[in-house]
């Protein structure tokens, strides 16, 4: 559709819906049907990269003359209430009347800091105009109801004065926090500039000076904000605020004119700080009025849906699934997040109040901000502002009647589990996205044109019955909704307790109201004077009859504890027959933990001795295989020699067996376990070489409780030593050896001698030595 085409319709439409109006109006004259004209502007400018935007609306007033001109929207005068503000827009009786609150009931002691960009000088002189005309007590510095400080915490360094809108900003949330909360303290820090990292440092001061809520009116796409701002959005048990914007779901609304039909593809993102999962994400309505003030009925606020492609931008709620963040399990969990498509991502909003800037809220400001200001028809005194940024200020204000965190680590938790309760308004009407809740063959292909414009039919942009994407849990009734609930704790105890027995209680029937919440503690008190205890299910045991008070108190996994839960049991005396019957099985259960652990004993020494009786039954083998293959060769050698007729050999060797020459036949044992021997080569023999082996004369036990047995080798040494020569041999014996020779004194041992003539053959002798253990000194 061309610019031309779309202005076409848009001054066609206007001038029907004007006529009407106006024919509405002249029959009921100026009551609830009375017809006012106006233009939707912003208050300020888009945000620069790395920088973000406030998120008000003025509402310029429009004569009826000028309704078909493209931009001019028509409303109901006084969004159906009798009477009205000075500019027009809701009064602060009628935001209580309507959302069901006693703003002088509660607040006390809550610090409400409102976060806004460069310096309005007159926003003290404002708030007391707004004082004035709606007859509150002074909210002032003097007074330390109100304070202003900058980005650092400074009262006298301060940024230096606005030009570009933001205060107006700052006059609407300041003076929605008083209309809110009569014993709030309001902390206004003003950043240097809008730049996330500033912002971020005066979030941060924020807290730091005690805020107890954070109103946070300003956003841009969540891609621009860098991860060390991020943090300072994430403050445990303060109640950090957030507007999701009023450029509708995923900023659909931002459509530029390149040149000819092109347009400019907004961010398929969410805004930030509203998508940080830290924060409380708030959404916008359209609050409709009774004639009395109170709330008739509230839906999504779209004024540029549904369908609506024109270049004049008149808000709707924004929001959308995170490109970045993931849901926080009370979010992913809830009932009905699977409808809105976002997967395991973070959705705004968490809950939603009054933005349409159509209706809005009245303010003062006199700042005359410069041509900015000017050309919008600002900084004149009073005038009607909407968007997300008059929803947040007054979302935390209820916090703050509420009594604020409540020491909950992210106060977004506390929404949720109260989700479908009397202390919420479900939004079930409207829809943020370019189909306004239409199919998207109904209201043609968004995304052929405009690229992600619409949730095409999930909740992420669609009202729907409980949570949804642009309203969360749903608007407030009353304060009910911003006060924790914890989980409950529930006792089951035995039927029939005895003294001197077990007594099993049970605490599974304890549940918790959050969703994806669970109870990971328990903790038991028996009312007898003896420790508690924990676990779901523990037993105890009265010592005497009595009547006693056991009392369980839950905790769950987001450290919310419950209230004590209380139950009175009777413990009575057990009968002769149960003493007896309960010793029997006391008794029974004593022998069959024996009997299962001898069982057990018996089975690991069976297993041991198999796998000794395998060890030296695979040792035999071993041995007696070496013997043979040693035999073999020896045979082999034989074999070989005998064939070849080698007679030299045979002369050489004949007289070849090397004789161990020892000194005498009793070796002494030094007490290293070292002993000698001494043995010759005789001559013609070219050269003599084997093994010297000393072993026992019979077969013993291979280790203590064996049963079985073999010859044990006591020590072993190999020679090499040429013809007609004698070498002195050492032997050592083993510690284990050794032990054995310290506790007998002697052993009788065979000497072994193993020789090898060059060519192969082998040649053996024995003979009977002792070994005698070192001598022990006495002292």
């Amino acid at each position: 559709m061309t610019k031309t085409k779309i202005i076409r319709l848009l001054a066609v439409g206007g001038a029907v819906l004007g006529a009407a109006f106006s024919t509405a109006s002249s029959a009921a004259g100026a009551g609830r049907s009375a017809i006012g004209y106006a233009k939707v502007r912003r208050v300020c400018p888009a945000p620069a990269p790395g920088h973000a935007s406030c998120f008000a609306l003025v509402r310029a007033p429009a004569t009826a003359a000028k309704a078909a001109t493209p931009g001019v929207a028509p409303y109901r005068l006084n969004d159906g209430a009798s009477t009205s503000g000075p500019a027009g827009g809701l009064t602060p009786a009628q935001l209580s009347s309507a959302y069901g609150y006693d703003p002088t009931a509660g607040g006390a002691g809550q610090t409400v800091a409102v976060v806004d960009a460069y310096e309005d000088p007159a926003i003290e002189s404002d708030l007391g105009a707004f004082d004035t005309q709606y007859g509150l007590s002074p909210c002032t510095e003097a007074n330390g109801c109100f304070e202003k400080v900058g980005q650092t915490g400074s009262r006298a360094v301060l940024p230096t004065p606005d030009s570009t809108g933001w205060s107006v900003e700052i006059a609407l949330d300041v003076e929605t926090v008083r209309a809110a909360c009569r014993q709030c303290k309001i902390l206004l820090v003003e950043a240097n500039d809008p730049s996330y990292r500033n912002l971020a440092t005066a979030v941060n001061e924020a807290a730091s000076l005690g805020a107890s809520e954070v109103s946070n009116s300003y956003g841009g796409p969540e891609g621009e904000i860098g991860v060390s701002e991020q943090g300072a959005y994430n403050h445990p048990g303060v109640v950090v605020a957030a507007a999701t914007g009023d450029l509708g779901y995923d900023d659909w609304t931002v459509i530029e004119e390149l040149e000819d039909e092109k347009r400019v593809k907004p961010p398929e993102q969410p805004n930030a700080p509203a998508s940080l999962p830290s924060v409380v994400a708030v959404g916008g309505t359209t609050l409709t009025l009774t004639e009395g003030g109170a709330r008739e009925s509230e839906s999504v606020w779209n004024g540029n849906g549904p369908g609506d492609s024109s270049f004049y931008v008149e808000g709707a709620s924004g929001g959308g699934c995170s490109t970045l963040f993931a849901a926080k399990p009370w979010q992913h969990d809830v009932a009905g997040f699977p409808a809105t498509g976002c997967g395991t991502k973070r959705l705004d909003a968490d809950i939603a109040a009054v933005a349409d800037p159509l209706t809005g809220f009245d303010i003062y400001d006199s700042y005359a901000c410069g041509s900015y200001c000017t050309e919008s028809g600002l900084g004149k005194g009073w005038v009607t502002i909407g968007g997300t940024s008059l929803a947040t200020p007054l979302i935390s204000s209820l916090y703050a009647l509420a009594g604020g965190g409540e020491h909950v680590e992210y106060p977004s938790l506390t929404l949720y589990g109260h989700l479908g309760s009397s202390s919420l308004f479900d939004v079930t009407e409207g829809a943020n996205g370019f189909c306004g809740g239409e199919t998207v063959s109904e209201c043609g292909d968004p995304n052929a044109s405009f690229g992600h414009v619409d949730c095409e039919g999930t909740t992420a942009c669609n009202a729907a019955v409980g949570f949804d994407g642009p309203s969360g849990v749903g608007a407030p009734k009353g304060l009910g909704a911003f006060q924790p609930r914890p989980p409950t704790a529930a006792i089951t105890p035995p039927s029939s307790p005895k003294a001197g027995a077990p007594a099993s209680f049970s605490g599974a029937g304890s549940s918790d109201p959050y969703p994806g919440g669970s109870i990971v503690s328990y903790s038991w008190s028996w009312g007898d004077g003896t420790p508690g205890s924990g676990g779901v299910s523990p037993a105890h045991t009265f010592a005497a009859p009595g009547q006693y008070t056991v009392t369980l108190t839950v905790t769950d996994n987001y450290g919310l504890g419950s209230a004590s839960s209380s139950q009175v049991v009777q413990a009575s005396e057990r009968s002769r027959q149960e003493i007896e019957e309960e010793e029997a099985a006391v008794k029974k259960r004593a022998e069959e933990e024996a009997a299962a652990k001898k069982h057990a004993e018996e089975e690991a020494a069976a297993r041991k001795h198999a796998e000794e009786e395998a060890a030296a039954k695979k040792h035999a083998e071993e041995e007696a295989a070496a013997r043979k293959h040693t035999e073999e060769e020896a045979t082999k050698v034989a074999v070989g020699t005998a064939a070849q007729g080698t007679a030299a050999f045979q002369v050489a060797f004949t007289p070849a067996a090397p004789d161990a020459r020892l000194v005498g036949t009793t070796l002494s044992v030094s007490p290293t376990g070292a002993m000698t021997l001494r043995i010759s080569c005789p001559a013609g023999v070219i050269t003599c070489s084997g093994t010297v082996r000393l072993q026992t004369l019979a077969a013993i036990p291979i280790f203590s409780g064996a049963r079985a047995k073999r010859l044990l080798t006591l020590a072993a040494t190999s020679f090499n030593m040429p013809e007609g020569s004698t070498r002195t041999l050492t032997l050592h014996l083993s510690t284990r050896v050794r032990g054995l020779l310290a506790g007998a004194g002697t052993l009788r041992a065979k000497a072994l001698v193993l020789a090898r003539d060059p060519a192969g053959a082998t040649h053996s002798s024995q003979q009977l030595v002792t070994l005698r253990a070192p001598s022990r000194r006495r002292g």
